[in-house]
């Protein structure tokens, strides 16, 4: 009995994960979402390695 639930509740688990990478995948974004992404994108790169190192 006990093995029976800890094999439902890890199907359940798996379904709930599952569902939620499947969500992520197909979810896109709009297209002005983030009009100045480019520029942040240009400052972080700049000093990735500065943050790089400080996590590492």
């Amino acid at each position: 009995m006990k093995r029976n639930i800890f094999m439902i509740g890890l199907m359940l688990l798996g379904g709930l994960f599952s569902g939620t990478v499947k969500a992520q995948e197909t979810a896109s974004l709009v297209a002005d979402q983030n009009p100045r992404y480019m520029e942040s994108q240009a400052k972080y790169i700049r000093v990735a390695d500065t943050l790089n190192s400080l996590h590492g």
